[in-house]
């Protein structure tokens, strides 16, 4: 697991697709952070926690059309 330290402005789905590239593990994010469950845009300064993507984390975008 690795930390972010956000930015003024930051939202969890924006970081989600920063750091895995694809927003859809915004879910997994908001999990490992609940106690920043009250912020919808980060201020500057918080450090959250960056779970490691497991074989289980298979987004939607990366199932082949026709196996959706």
């Amino acid at each position: 697991m690795k930390t972010y330290v956000t930015t003024s402005g930051d939202m969890l789905d924006l970081i989600a697709y920063r750091e895995y590239g694809s927003s859809a593990y915004t879910a997994k994010l908001y999990k490992a952070n609940t106690d920043y469950r009250m912020y919808y845009v980060f201020p500057a300064g918080i450090t959250l926690n960056i779970p490691d993507l497991d074989d289980t984390d298979v987004t939607q975008e990366q199932i082949a059309p026709w196996r959706r």
